[in-house]
């Protein structure tokens, strides 16, 4: 999807020309739609968030800021959109105990403390606004720091920092529940076993 023809159907769909705004719809559902499941978790709800964007898009074209990509300022409203419905609609109550992620710079100690990405996922919408939105572009829908940093609207060193907090913050989360099995699985000797070992 190139740039110049973004360009051309926003300026038909800020003189009114509806045509071009269902084209501009239709180029960017399919990406909007997969961001929108990565969070929700569920097609149907994706959906309906996908065309509250778009709804959204209808209303505020004319407000489109040129000096970013037209494409960033359209995940700025599904993000925005997805989490008004997680707030809205999802009652989370479990806590992760698989860990595999959405991305390979966070790294499980072991392969039976992975979560899956859902579980993931879960975890990050519980972050800090703007860790949870850079994790969350970066990490699960693979734009570069520059993208992101367009998105949230900081400069592009901060992305780093702000992956390098959500790092952190998840892997401490998982830090009790690992060590709650390595305790659990750690052989309990007998006092009287002569094969016990002594340590001092």
């Amino acid at each position: 999807m190139s740039r110049q023809q973004d360009e051309d159907l926003i300026d038909r769909a800020i003189a009114g020309d509806e045509a071009a705004l269902e084209a501009l719809f239709r180029r960017h559902y399919a990406t909007m739609h997969r961001f929108a499941q990565k969070i929700c978790a569920n097609a149907a709800d994706a959906e309906d968030i996908a065309h509250d964007a778009f709804v959204k898009l209808m209303g505020s074209i004319h407000t489109f800021d040129r000096r970013s990509a037209f494409t960033s300022w359209l995940y700025r409203v599904v993000l925005n959109k997805a989490i008004d419905f997680r707030r809205k609609h999802d009652r989370r109550n479990r806590l992760a105990k698989d860990y595999r992620l959405i991305a390979p710079e966070i790294q499980a100690s072991s392969q039976e403390a992975a979560l899956s990405a859902r579980q993931v996922v879960d975890l990050i919408l519980g972050f800090p606004d703007r860790e949870r939105d850079a994790a969350l572009l970066v990490y699960g829908e693979g734009l570069t720091h520059a993208e992101a940093a367009a998105i949230i609207g900081c400069p592009v060193g901060t992305i780093g920092w702000l992956l390098n907090k959500a790092t952190t913050r998840l892997n401490t989360l998982m830090e009790p529940e690992t060590d709650e099995r390595e305790q659990a699985e750690r052989p309990v000797r007998d006092p009287g076993d002569p094969t016990a070992v002594a340590r001092g």
